[in-house]
């Protein structure tokens, strides 16, 4: 986690991790994980534990540990001011490496637009969830949550369905999910749609009361980035700190 700090173009230019694109590679992992799961190579704590992006993860969570779930706060809404700075891949490293750590997790797709989770953790076929249970989908036998994908990791894909996402989180049934999903389960990552574009990760935060906003070397401009923690704040969301992703 990092303060927010620029150059003189106005650009996020604090590094606080350095994520590397590169071609994907195989996972190979005795973690007892489900075999009808497949976990994208980009998930770097399980392909590639050793490196440093992996290691940026992993100091983020202990950070996390120390500051956050020691004192009891079990969630957390990963907010980005526009898309394309890697919200959902810290959403899902993140949880996982909660997990490994032994901490019971939940990893909820809510960004409704466009869902994510789903081409990091691939499950074995179509798989109802948020939307279906939001919209009282009589297919789906309550929220459907895809229990110890590895051990101590349980995820709520986005599922499918045909509604307005911002009336669906801003439902009672959304805060539902996020309630159950503190109560049963030591943290729960939330990831959310970009925040210029849309409103949702406003409504998500306030439920899940806590906020980590995410960012990326050269795209990111603090006065976007200070505009959504002034719109957080405004809502009384505790921000609890800023990550930058370095592509």
């Amino acid at each position: 986690m990092t303060d927010i700090t620029h150059d003189d173009n106005g650009l996020v230019d604090t590094t606080a991790a350095t994520l590397a694109c590169s071609e994907d590679q195989a996972l190979s992992s005795d973690l007892g994980s489900d075999p009808g799961y497949n976990f994208s190579s980009d998930v770097y704590i399980l392909s590639r534990p050793r490196s440093p992006q992996a290691e940026s993860i992993s100091e983020l969570r202990a950070q996390l540990n120390s500051q956050h779930i020691r004192d009891g706060r079990r969630s957390v809404a990963i907010c980005a001011a526009t898309s394309g700075v890697g919200s959902t891949f810290l959403s899902v490293n993140l949880a996982v490496a909660m997990a490994l750590a032994g901490k019971r997790t939940l990893l909820i797709d809510a960004n409704l637009r466009s869902p994510g989770v789903h081409k990091y953790i691939t499950p074995p076929g179509p798989a109802h969830g948020l939307i279906n249970h939001l919209l009282d989908d009589p297919d789906s036998d309550g929220i459907v949550v895809h229990s110890d994908i590895i051990p101590n990791l349980s995820v709520i894909y986005a599922g499918t369905g045909e509604g307005v996402p911002q009336e669906l989180v801003a439902g009672r049934r959304f805060s539902e999910v996020i309630n159950k999903g503190m109560r049963s389960h030591e943290f729960t990552v939330v990831d959310t749609p970009p925040a210029n574009e849309f409103s949702d990760y406003l409504g998500i935060s306030v439920i899940a009361g806590y906020a980590l906003l995410v960012a990326r070397k050269d795209l990111t401009r603090v006065a976007d980035l200070k505009t959504v923690a002034g719109m957080l704040l405004a809502d009384r969301v505790r921000l609890v700190g800023a990550f930058m992703n370095v592509f």
